[in-house]
This record gives C-alpha cells, structure tokens and sequence, in this order.
C-alpha cells in the first residue's frame, strides 16, 4: 500500500467521521461537563502545593 492510497482512506474515515458524528452539536457537552472536573481537580492539586 503506497502513501496515496493512505491518505485516500485516511480522507475517507475523517469525511465519513464528520458526516455521522456532529462534533458542533456536542460541543457543550464534551467541554464544559466532561473536561470542568478534570480543571477544578487539577487547579486544587495545583494550587496546594
């Protein structure tokens, strides 16, 4: 398989990635309660030592 052929199928999983998952919708969700934990705990650590 030659570098070409890669990025053809490399192209095609993103396209069909972006097609079938809308990453705008989520937005909100993935970074304000997902990642917000993850910040809070990690400036607590942080910030006590």
């Amino acid at each position: 398989m030659n570098s070409d052929q890669l990025l053809a199928i490399g192209a095609a999983l993103v396209k069909a990635v972006r097609q079938n998952i809308k990453y705008s919708a989520n937005l909100y969700f993935l970074y304000n309660k997902k990642l917000k934990p993850f910040f809070e705990g990690r400036e607590k650590k942080l910030n006590s030592t």
